[in-house]
């Protein structure tokens, strides 16, 4: 027989144990996390793992992970929690938790998320042992795909820039003096800074999945450290689309931020 219980779970042939209220989810220190995994019902998993004190996503993609939406995943550990209970296996799919539509791992903690309740709005959660209810602010983040998970910064690189290519077009850094290609009117040094702060602080207002779309050139930008970073092009107008290398990923920007990026309009 189907009843309801006195705290509003639908509960089959008896009440479900409710346990002692805790205010949070039992793992309690977000900042010890340093692995997350994302298993979603129909979809890609997500793995994103810490070292030191940056976030990278691994797979299925290799970017910088968004703090943003790392910060909101471990808020779930400080997430409000409106009652727990003990439940039965075989109970587990009145509350949509088997199967559940997603897994998150925060290292070896897995928590399985199930419907919402009827009665407060909140998410079941269940932790291998309890079920939790929970407020509903993390779940429709978890279904995203992956590039709602990347950072909208478009160079990650701790070391100084020291040259910028373009087809033909090229500034480098010689005994610490900037030359230029040829050619080119004389970039004074107020320019010159303009450039290397656009290029350092490179912010896109979205990042998608590579589009596909035909290379208009390709920029190579090298580094004090020795590293060299390939950016395609893949348009100037109306939006500036940049794909850095290995190109899965494109980076949104304003057109307006082609001057000072030394990018011409037609491209490489």
């Amino acid at each position: 027989m189907l009843v309801i219980s006195v705290t509003g779970f639908l509960v089959l042939g008896k009440k479900e144990e409710t346990v002692p209220l805790a205010t949070t989810l039992p793992l309690s220190d977000p900042e010890q996390i340093s692995r997350i995994k994302i298993i979603r019902d129909g979809k890609q998993s997500l793995l994103m793992t810490k070292s030191a004190t940056i976030w990278q996503l691994d797979e299925p993609v290799k970017a910088r992970a968004n703090m943003f939406r790392i910060t909101s995943i471990l808020n779930l550990l400080q997430s409000r929690v409106f009652t727990a209970f003990k439940v039965e296996q075989y109970s587990l799919s009145l509350y949509g938790l088997n199967p559940a539509s997603v897994v998150l791992a925060l290292d070896d903690n897995l928590f399985y998320f199930g419907d919402i309740n009827p009665i407060d709005q909140g998410r079941y959660v269940y932790d291998g042992d309890t079920v939790y209810v929970v407020e509903d602010t993390l779940y429709p983040q978890l279904l995203q795909a992956e590039d709602f998970f990347v950072s909208t910064r478009l160079i990650d690189i701790d070391s100084p820039l020291q040259g910028i290519q373009c087809g033909q077009l090229f500034l480098k850094k010689f005994n610490s003096r900037w030359q230029q290609s040829t050619g080119d009117a004389e970039l004074n040094s107020q320019q010159m800074n303009t450039i290397l702060e656009a290029w350092s602080n490179l912010e896109a207002t979205r990042v998608t999945l590579t589009s596909g779309l035909d290379s208009m050139g390709k920029i190579l930008l090298d580094f004090a450290n020795g590293v060299r970073i390939g950016i395609t092009i893949r348009s100037t107008r109306p939006e500036l689309i940049l794909s850095p290398e290995p190109a899965d990923l494109d980076y949104w920007l304003p057109t307006s931020m082609l001057e000072s990026l030394f990018i011409p309009e037609s491209g490489c």
